[in-house]
This record gives C-alpha cells, sequence and structure tokens, in this order.
C-alpha cells in the first residue's frame, strides 16, 4: 500500500501540473491531462473543485501553516448535505486526510520529491500524511509536523477521502485533489547560532556549547504588526528524522546542551524554532556532523582464590552496552553494563588469563579493548612494622603484617611485640577478623597463646583459620581488626 499511495501521488502531482499549463481551450475540446484517470480509478468522485484553503491570500504557504477544506464543499461533490456528510465522517464510512510531499523550486517536473525521512526498514519516505482534525465547519492540518521544509520549496498537498464503495456510495478509495504551493518564510531575520560551536562527544552523549546570535522577528499572519518572540526551542533528529531531544530556552546567552548519539558517526539535524502564541514556527535548521568517542580500554584484575576458581574485577568503560568475558581465547560470559565483577569456577580458572572487552551494538557489535591478566595469589600486606622501638613501652603489640587465603583456609602472618625488660610470656586472648566487599570472611579467637617473647624483641607468629571464600588482593574495602590481652613473666599485665 505504502509503494501504491506514493505512486498515485506522483502521478496526481504530475496531472495536476499538466492541467495547470494546458490551455483552456484544450480543456473545451474535452481532452484531459494523462494519468488522471489512474488517479482517479479507486472511486467516482471527483475532488478537484474541492478548494484547499488557507490563510495566505497570495497562493505561498508559510511555513507551519494551517490548510483546511470546508465541510460543506466536500458534502456538495458528495451530493450530501453538510449535516449528511459529517454523519458519515464521524460513523467511520468515510475518511478525510491530507497528505503532503516537498520539492525543490529547482525540480520544474514536479516528479522528484524531497526526502523527508526514513521508515523502520532503512528505505526513504518522500510523502508525509497530516494529522487531519474536524472543528467548525472544517477539516483541518498543519503543514510539515516534522519535516521543515525552506524559503522557496514546493509543497504538493493531496486531499484523500477514502471509504466503503457500497451500492449506497458512501465513499471511494484514494480519490485526490492535488494542489502546489510555494513555501513562503515567516521572518525578516532568522534563528541564527554562532557558526562556531564548541562539542564535546562521549560514547554515547553529545554536548554542544553555542551561543544563539539572533531570534526569529515573524510576519505572522493573523497579528495587527510584526511580532518578536523570545522563546526559542531547539528540537535535534537522528538521520531517520525521529527526535532525540528537544530544549527551550530564552535570551541569547551561550547554551549548553547534552544530546544522545549512537557510536560512530552522526548526522544531526537541529531545527530552530520561535513560539509565537504558543505555537512553534520553524526558524532555521543546521546540519551537525557529530563523531562520538571510541570506547576507551578496560582495566582487568583477577585474583586466585584456587587452581579452579578466580575472581575477575574490571573498572569499567564508559559508554559500553556490556562487557564479554574472555578465559584465554573463550568468550565465558556476557554481562550487562552495570557488571564489574565476575566469580569464575572453570577448569583452571586460577593460571588462565582474562579479559573483558566492552561493547556496543550500532547495526552490528563495536568491540573496545581489554588488558589479559593472570589471577594472582590472594593475600594483602599491612606493611606494619616489626621493629619493637615502633611501638609503645609496656603496650605488648600483637600485630598482623600479611593475611592470605587459598579457598576457604586462611594464613595470618603476625609479630608479637615485646618494648619491655621483662618477658612477654602469652596473650590471655587474641581475636582476628577480616572484611572484603562488605562481608565477614574470617573470625579466629585464640585463649592463653604462648608466644615467650625475650625483652625488647619481636617474634613472629602465624596463625590458621578457617572462614568464606572472598577476595583479599582487590576487593573492596578490605579491613581487618585484632584486640588482644598480653601477659608477661612474673604476671605482669600492661601498664
Amino acid at each position: 500500500m505504502k509503494g501504491l499511495t506514493k505512486r498515485r501521488l506522483l502521478i496526481a502531482i504530475a496531472a495536476a501540473l499538466m492541467i495547470l499549463m494546458i490551455p483552456a481551450m484544450m480543456a473545451a475540446m474535452g481532452v484531459r491531462a494523462p494519468g488522471l484517470e489512474e488517479a482517479h480509478a479507486g472511486g467516482d468522485v471527483d475532488l478537484n473543485s474541492v478548494t484547499i484553503a488557507h490563510s495566505n491570500a497570495d497562493g505561498t504557504i508559510y511555513n507551519g501553516e494551517e490548510i483546511y477544506v470546508g465541510a460543506n464543499n466536500l458534502a456538495a461533490v458528495y451530493g450530501m448535505t453538510e449535516d449528511e456528510f459529517t454523519d458519515l465522517v464521524k460513523n467511520g464510512k468515510i475518511g478525510v486526510s491530507f497528505s503532503v510531499s516537498f520539492f525543490n523550486d529547482s525540480d520544474t517536473s514536479m516528479m522528484d520529491p524531497i526526502e523527508i525521512s526514513k521508515d523502520k526498514e532503512g528505505y526513504p519516505v518522500y510523502h508525509q500524511d497530516l494529522k487531519t482534525t474536524f472543528s467548525t465547519g472544517a477539516y483541518r492540518a498543519v503543514i510539515s509536523p516534522k519535516y521543515y521544509p525552506h524559503d522557496g520549496v514546493f509543497a504538493a498537498v493531496q486531499l484523500f477521502t477514502s471509504g466503503e464503495s457500497d451500492e449506497e456510495g458512501y465513499g471511494s478509495h484514494f480519490n485526490n485533489n492535488t494542489k502546489q504551493y510555494k513555501i513562503v518564510d515567516r521572518f525578516e531575520t532568522k534563528a541564527q547560532i554562532n557558526p562556531t560551536y564548541y562539542q564535546s562527544c562521549s560514547v554515547n552523549k553529545a554536548t554542544l556549547v553555542f551561543k544563539l546570535d539572533q531570534l526569529g522577528k515573524y510576519k505572522a499572519y493573523g497579528f495587527s504588526e510584526n511580532f518578536t518572540s523570545n522563546n526559542t526551542v531547539f528540537r535535534y533528529f537522528n538521520s531517520k528524522g525521529k527526535e532525540i531531544a528537544h530544549f527551550e530556552m530564552t535570551g541569547t546567552d551561550n547554551l549548553e546542551m547534552k544530546i544522545p548519539i549512537s557510536y560512530g558517526k552522526n548526522k544531526i539535524t537541529l531545527g530552530i524554532y520561535s513560539i509565537v502564541a504558543d505555537r512553534e514556527y520553524f526558524a532555521n535548521s543546521y546540519i551537525l556532523e557529530l563523531v562520538s568517542a571510541k570506547l576507551g580500554k578496560n582495566t582487568v584484575r583477577a585474583t586466585k582464590i584456587n587452581k579452579n576458581k578466580a575472581i575477575v574485577r574490571w573498572n569499567g568503560v564508559s559508554g559500553a552496552q556490556g562487557y564479554y568475558v574472555y578465559q584465554g581465547s573463550k568468550k565465558i560470559k556476557t554481562l550487562k553494563k552495570s557488571a564489574r565483577k565476575l566469580v569464575v569456577s572453570r577448569k583452571k580458572a586460577g593460571t588462565s588469563k582474562f579479559k573483558v572487552i566492552p561493547y556496543v551494538k550500532v547495526g552490528g557489535v563495536k568491540k573496545g579493548t581489554s588488558n589479559k591478566v593472570k589471577p594472582k595469589a590472594n593475600f594483602f600486606k599491612t606493611g606494619r612494622s616489626t621493629y619493637y622501638k615502633s611501638y609503645g613501652y609496656a603496650k605488648g603489640d600483637f600485630i598482623l603484617t600479611k593475611a592470605s587465603a587459598n579457598g576457604k583456609k586462611y594464613t595470618f602472618t603476625c609479630y608479637a611485640i615485646n618494648n619491655r625488660i621483662f618477658r612477654l610470656e602469652k596473650y590471655k586472648k587474641i581475636t582476628i577478623k577480616v572484611w572484603a566487599d562488605g562481608k565477614l570472611l574470617v573470625k579466629k579467637t585464640l585463649k592463653n597463646k604462648k608466644v615467650n617473647v625475650k625483652e625488647s624483641a619481636s617474634k613472629r607468629v602465624v596463625i590458621k583459620a578457617k572462614g568464606k571464600i572472598g577476595d583479599l588482593r582487590n576487593g573492596k574495602n578490605v579491613t581487618y581488626s585484632i584486640s588482644y590481652t598480653p601477659l608477661w613473666e612474673h604476671g605482669y599485665k600492661a601498664w
């Protein structure tokens, strides 16, 4: 149906133009313009006598102007009263609609319409069905709510009726009336942006900063004098004609706008409009060529839990739609863009190399890059000094210098510090706790732990414990705590 409508539209445009060029005497001789019969082949109601009206009396049409036909005029060609006709429209027996195509003023043949947009399959669209409404005895539509023609472009407007071709003669299919109008500008001055503007593009967003040099002064029909508006609307359209962002502002200060863009090259149309009497009027348009930033390189870290388990983490890349996780050369997981961690339980996970590739889908899949890492041993060091003079006198500190894990088995390397002239005999109680990623991984309590550290010295103490699997090397908020009670020889306690 789409292709058929376009074909009939072009035929109808050609037919109407040829009628305008054929002398009146040829019409008197009964000569018909080629194509008219086919244009009206769907039914028996000829709409050419129906006037498509608008407010500008010289035959031109302003940007954004309303067009209309009187219900009484349509009713007359159907041989009905206005009430009879409008009742049939309300009951769905007859449909009334407008369509429009645009042609460059250099196209004297009117057979090469301007591409307005693209459909879902990416094919060009050359005509536009206008939203048609009924009010105050007329069927009305506004020229070009999506495509905004410039001064000098021609608009070919079609009036259609469609309905049920039954024995009562209520309607016909794709009967039409085609009229050509030259588009004229409503502006004495157009809204202009400064031709030099600053742009900064991330993977999926562009920041534009520019200055609006002037606002439009309108020849707005219906006002007693020219009307200047301070309200300006900026609308951005992608290559398929879909609006992706809009902003409204007052004044001419520097503007900073953030608009969504696709990965790679973007051809964006910026349409500038001003608001007059609560209606938007097209002022100017600009084509912006924006190139998104490329996906950055992902930074990956990995911790060996045991020979067949590893915890892989990554920083993430701005604009990525997700991540592919590879073990060696094999992709093992696809994760959403918010993911920053994966526990891998696979054969040789603890000794394999991992990478995490960011990606976006723009038609095909575009991939970023990643470093490759082999899981490293699961431990952390505290950096504490083991020299006894680094600690206070008579306190008997018990410190942790390293915590390591193999699966659920933990090893704590500790030192008992004796900065006193008496031998540090034991600790009445020692408790060690370790947390990572917001979880308590292990808790170990020892009672009456003998250490026998001679005066003014330190001694290494190794403690084993069992706990939960956790990431001591790359986990978030890895913390620990130690509490202890020292006892010296002869029962001396800490001062």
